[in-house]
């Protein structure tokens, strides 16, 4: 399910979705061979209990470990990513395996981490954070498929999730000796700060188009319903 950029260069201001298709591109080129066979088996768009299901995956797999079950926390982090293909997925006419593609980069992102123990509890923390701030259908679903501005942002952030993704799988492949260095000098929050604040930045962008769609519809609303009332008016 190889995904293919187009070179028109109006593409950003014309496609909503160029800079998730984009970071999508990033994330399969940085994988190897056997991962990206991976990657694409995984790439099917989730239904409703797409989250239930890999999370119990990620339970069966990890089974035998000792202490809590961190999987329980990527439930709203995978609830959240499942609402947006669901949008996502209907409107992306221009590419509609985008939302499989983006399923099945969490889905591959979260299985490779799971397989180092003590930076799998780093990485649900930090997912289970993320998880709580993210834009909800309820908030967007309606407003979605008529706001260019909101199509825009809600895209980009979720580009930026996939940018998360490639940090998370670049640094589970370092060796176990590289690991503890690596949490000696430059600690597990520093290797996130640049992804941090730019989901900030694009989680604040998200929630001024929902504000602002949401008055534009009010404004568009009330017009309606006044001009109905003249209309009734008239006829009596």
């Amino acid at each position: 399910m190889a995904l293919v950029v187009s070179p028109q260069s109006n593409l950003h201001a014309a496609d909503p979705t160029a800079t998730l298709r984009e970071a999508l591109m990033s994330f399969e080129s940085m994988l190897t061979d056997e991962q990206k066979l991976r990657y694409h088996a995984s790439c099917a768009k989730p239904d409703s209990s797409g989250a239930i299901t890999l999370i119990i995956e990620i339970n069966t797999n990890n089974q035998t470990r000792a202490g809590r079950c961190v999987a329980s926390r990527l439930y709203t982090f995978l609830e959240a990513i499942q609402q947006f293909t669901g949008v996502v997925g209907t409107f992306a006419s221009s590419n509609p395996t985008i939302a499989a593609l983006i399923w099945g980069g969490v889905k591959t992102t979260v299985l490779m981490a799971s397989n180092i123990v003590s930076y799998f509890d780093k990485v649900t923390a930090m997912i289970m954070t993320i998880g709580k701030h993210c834009p909800t259908y309820q908030q967007f679903g309606q407003l979605y498929p008529g706001c260019v501005g909101l199509q825009h942002a809600l895209c980009g952030y979720y580009a930026i999730i996939v940018r998360l993704c490639i940090k998370i799988i670049e640094i589970s492949r370092r060796t176990a000796v590289a690991q503890t260095l690596s949490s000696i000098f430059n600690p597990f929050e520093s290797e996130f700060k640049s992804v941090h604040d730019d989901l900030d930045q694009a989680l604040k962008d998200v929630h001024l188009q929902i504000s602002l769609a949401s008055k534009q519809v009010a404004q568009e609303t009330a017009k309606l319903l006044e001009l109905e009332s003249k209309d009734q008016a008239a006829h009596r």
